[in-house]
């Protein structure tokens, strides 16, 4: 929105703070995106010292981010960054006075960096310490989170096996009631000639073909919900930098 549109939106809620409808308005015409690319923008500061604002030179966009996977689009409305190269950025420093009275060139206290794959991470800081920088990780996360992970597994081995106790247990009085309440059906395939190696045969193939098929459907739900945690947990690393060069 151009700042008239904004003044009179924000005086009219102002005035009726506890509008909904305007509210809504507000953030619907806040939240339209704008075709940037290839357009002339300007930066405003705010110099709270001397109660002004000042513009920037006009900067020329040159590239529009996507909407990251899973972003929502209010969060992405509000994420207004934009990427600029170090020499734009001294520009922008200089013209809003933001050095003061300094000569000196400007540095960074601090910088991260995204890396592709956390495989990487580690080779990424051993060639920016070659440059007598701190660096710090996050791999020490992923170090606490196998660790947690380790822990649930064994207490999950814990409660499986004894899931899978009772389970055997279970079946075996059911295989045996089964049996119990089965036993005309025995006798008709007694007479008819079976003998008792075939009717065993036939009861543990009825169990074997029952656990089986609930082992099955167990696993399946296992692999489905340890790849929705996986996605979850998925992340990309970052290394900050704290800048520490020596002399």
């Amino acid at each position: 929105m151009d700042s008239e549109t904004v003044k009179k939106m924000m005086e009219r809620l102002q005035e009726d703070p506890y509008n909904d409808s305007l509210l809504q308005q507000f953030n619907k015409l806040n939240m339209m995106p704008s075709k940037l690319y290839q357009q002339q923008i300007q930066y405003q500061y705010y110099n709270a010292e001397f109660k002004k604002n000042t513009l920037s030179s006009s900067l020329r966009v040159i590239g529009i981010l996507t909407q990251q996977n899973g972003a929502r689009e209010e969060d992405a409305a509000y994420d207004k960054k934009a990427y600029v190269s170090l020499e734009t950025a001294q520009l922008l420093s200089e013209e809003f006075s933001l050095r003061g009275e300094s000569s000196e060139v400007p540095g960074y206290d601090s910088i991260l960096v995204k890396v592709d794959s956390q495989d990487n991470v580690a080779q990424v800081e051993r060639q920016i310490q070659k440059l007598i920088l701190s660096t710090e990780t996050n791999l020490h996360h992923q170090v606490e989170v196998n660790e947690k992970f380790n822990m649930i597994k064994k207490t999950a081995l814990g409660i499986g096996l004894f899931i899978l106790v009772i389970a055997s247990i279970s079946i075996i009085v059911a295989m045996t009631m089964s049996t119990h309440q089965r036993r005309r059906q025995i006798g008709i395939m007694k007479v008819l000639g079976s003998n008792l190696w075939q009717i065993r045969n036939m009861f543990i193939a009825e169990a074997a073909l029952l656990g089986l098929l609930g082992g099955g459907i167990g696993v399946l739900i296992s692999y489905l919900t340890i790849s929705g945690v996986n996605e979850l947990l998925a992340t990309t690393s970052i290394i900050p930098l704290e800048s520490q060069r020596q002399g």
